[in-house]
């Protein structure tokens, strides 16, 4: 009998430390009204209850918070705040990308910044961002992204400036040209939105067919076709609203030209 009860002793024991090991202080930042916070959760905005145990509650207002999401005896989910600062840290790095990321956030750009001293995050970027690209950031959010059930602290990217010429929100030039087949030229650096669905989804290693990453066919809202690039790939087969901006590119040589949509940002 002794032994049984040392037995169920050393699970309680278990379970409950395994329990706390799967509590999680992160960081939150969104609009605080009336007892609650909108913040990102894969990319869109979602609410949650928000208790003070700390900090200092603002209402009606913007809010950066630290604690833990929690759920009280009666089962209702909410947010333990511990303590708030005034702003969100804008941080500076080289941006990797996951690669084959399990749980994708569509339309948005994933991966880890990386500082000077080597320290990662885990961010998502509304920007357009290329490998190894630096980056600084003008203005970004605390939330989270789901993967496979379990909860991961994510730092949204929502305006990066350029290191290069220090503007705001530039556009990037994007250029392909991987097999020599393809040359864009002519570029537009206005942007601009479309919305309507895709239509298609073409294979670039058509001949004489654009050879540009995510190829598709988009048709805008008045009936009207686009040709459209992405370098992630659209996960949509509804209507969209897409930001971007048009580059004429050459194709099948330079035998043909197309004006190309390339997609900075799915809405």
């Amino acid at each position: 009998m002794k032994t049984v009860k040392i037995f169920f002793t050393v699970v309680f024991c278990l379970i409950a430390t395994m329990m706390q090991s799967q509590k999680q202080k992160i960081w939150l930042s969104g609009k605080h009204s009336r007892a609650a916070i909108t913040y990102y959760e894969d990319g869109r905005p979602v609410s949650v209850s928000a208790v003070w145990s700390g900090g200092t509650s603002n209402n009606n207002s913007n809010v950066v918070v630290f604690g833990e999401f929690k759920t009280d005896s009666r089962g209702n989910y909410y947010f333990d705040i511990e303590k708030s600062v005034q702003n969100v840290e804008l941080k500076k790095g080289t941006f990797n990308s996951f690669g084959d990321n399990n749980c994708p956030i569509q339309g948005l750009y994933e991966g880890n910044l990386v500082n000077a001293s080597g320290a990662k995050t885990s961010i998502a970027s509304f920007e357009y961002l290329e490998d190894n690209q630096y980056v600084t950031v003008q203005e970004a959010a605390w939330g989270t992204s789901i993967c496979n059930g379990k909860t991961i602290p994510t730092y949204y990217i929502l305006r990066v400036k350029n290191a290069n010429s220090n503007a705001s929100q530039q556009v990037v030039q994007q250029t392909y040209s991987p097999s020599g087949n393809s040359n864009s030229n002519a570029s537009s650096n206005a942007t601009s939105t479309v919305t309507g669905k895709i239509i298609s989804r073409n294979d670039r290693s058509e001949m004489g067919g654009l050879d540009v990453p995510n190829w598709a066919t988009f048709q805008n809202n008045d009936g009207t076709t686009i040709e459209i690039s992405s370098a992630k790939p659209i996960n949509s087969n509804g209507n969209i609203t897409l930001d971007g901006y048009t580059k004429l590119t050459y194709h099948n040589g330079v035998m043909n030209a197309t004006n190309v949509f390339f997609v900075t940002k799915v809405r």
